[in-house]
């Protein structure tokens, strides 16, 4: 396979895996959001969680709702690559 056909087919391909890349990044943004704040999927290393309004809670609201906006995003509001 020549490296134009192999770039043919990975930008004939670019969406798609733009969209794969945003979902999983939403859902790291999410999961480490959700450990700050309800100590889930595990607790956060001292074993509690983290207060609102310091840096650490604000930056767990902004992971969690961030995180799902980002992944509305890539899954309501992106339209169909054009062929």
């Amino acid at each position: 396979m020549t490296a134009s056909n192999l770039a043919g087919k990975w930008s004939a391909w670019a969406p798609q895996l733009r969209s794969v890349l945003r979902i999983a990044a939403a859902f790291v943004f999410m999961q480490s959001g959700t450990m700050k704040l309800f100590g889930f999927p595990m607790a956060m290393p001292d074993g509690k969680t983290a207060t609102l309004l310091t840096q650490v809670g604000i930056a767990g609201i902004l992971e969690v709702f961030g995180g799902g906006l980002l992944h509305f995003i890539s899954g309501v509001c992106d339209r169909p690559a054009s062929r």
